[in-house]
């Protein structure tokens, strides 16, 4: 959901991106957005995520318009990207191995620039979760994990690890 006084609703699904918008429902049909795999909002952006590593913003405050030079690439590790998340004006870009933070600098080309990564990734796009004003998730060494500005802290129990390790689908 936007800023907008009628806020656009974005919804991602199968690689397609929708929105609402005054209470109709239409699907992105701009050339330029990238297939999507995941979707968050911060500080007047749509982001998502795609299966290639890369992530893309939408124009400020519009579901409906993607401009082909909005990507960058989650290069800090050669992972893919899982899940695009927002903590605070950051976008926080999880990936199989690792997870990047970018903030909103109000640059013209760009307005997001990565501020630092670190070496834990996500186990699945679903495990991560806003709690008390951070993030929360799984990491990709099945711990539960919560972020304490830029550190993954552990916050889980070797009882929870083992059960995380053996759900079949986690």
């Amino acid at each position: 959901r936007n800023r907008r006084t009628v806020p656009d609703i974005a919804i991602v699904c199968d690689g397609l991106m929708y929105y609402v918008r005054a209470g109709v429902l239409a699907q992105v049909t701009d050339v330029d957005l990238l297939a999507p795999t995941s979707l968050s909002f911060v500080d007047g952006y749509f982001v998502i995520g795609t299966a290639n590593s890369t992530w893309q913003i939408g124009a400020i405050d519009d579901a409906s318009a993607w401009d082909a030079l909005d990507f960058t690439r989650a290069d800090a590790n050669p992972d893919a990207v899982v899940v695009v998340s927002a903590l605070q004006s950051q976008a926080v870009i999880f990936g199989e191995l690792s997870t990047e933070f970018h903030r909103n600098t109000g640059a013209a080309d760009f307005p997001f620039e990565k501020v630092t990564s670190i070496d834990i990734g996500v186990a699945s796009a679903g495990s991560v979760q806003s709690v008390e004003q951070t993030l929360a998730f799984v990491g990709h060494d099945r711990t539960v994990r919560m972020l304490n500005g830029y550190d993954a802290v552990r916050v889980s129990t070797n009882a929870v690890e083992r059960a995380i390790e053996d759900l079949a689908d986690r």
